[in-house]
């Protein structure tokens, strides 16, 4: 078991499809005790911590749908990422929910930037439940969720076809990472599939 107060080298995947969240260039820190007596990965943004997730099929599906158990600080950048899968800086092929601009707000967008959804429900310096759905096809709809308070959207949106890595705690910027968190992550979850209706 790591040890409190040490880098986070890998995060397992327990899917079964072995996407492992590995060290960025400065690994964030595992702290203990954070949350129900479990642990979570804490990151700064002054030492510009971050995991990435080397590109795989199963991330990319027109059906998506993450969960995280996160909080941010006020401290956090606009636009920081708790998690990001997009080829650069004009996120117009992927997925992400990040934080939106300097407010107690997330977002979540999906084929590209312009179709996204938020939720001002988020806490500062206390976890929350946060949830992105995207569903395109025939009845396109995308959902941002904080502890099941939010909205939805019918809009019309892209597939996910993005061949870049997954990015937690920073986003991809034209010349490497950039808006890191500030804050804390227990739990990530992505399915290739929608959210449930119950």
């Amino acid at each position: 078991q790591q040890i409190s107060g040490t880098n986070v080298i890998s995060w397992p995947d327990a899917s079964g499809y072995g996407n492992n969240a590995l060290a960025g260039p400065n690994s964030p820190l595992l702290l203990s005790n954070q949350i129900n007596g479990n642990a979570s990965v804490n990151f700064s943004s002054a030492l510009q911590q971050s995991l990435v997730v080397n590109h795989d099929g199963s991330l990319n599906s027109d059906y998506v749908t993450v969960f995280v158990i996160g909080r941010m600080n006020d401290s956090t950048n606009s636009k920081s990422s708790f998690l990001i899968k997009t080829s650069g800086n004009s996120m117009d092929d992927g997925y992400g929910l990040i934080r939106m601009n300097s407010k107690e707000k997330i977002r979540f967008f999906a084929g590209n930037y312009g179709v996204n959804r938020d939720s001002e429900h988020v806490h500062y310096g206390l976890f929350d439940l946060m949830v992105g759905n995207y569903r395109s096809g025939s009845s396109d709809k995308i959902t941002a969720l904080v502890n099941n308070m939010g909205s939805s959207t019918t809009s019309v949106g892209t597939s996910i076809n993005s061949l870049n890595n997954l990015f937690i705690g920073a986003r991809p910027g034209n010349s490497g990472l950039k808006s890191f968190l500030d804050g804390d992550i227990a739990e990530i979850v992505v399915m290739a599939s929608d959210l449930p209706s119950t």
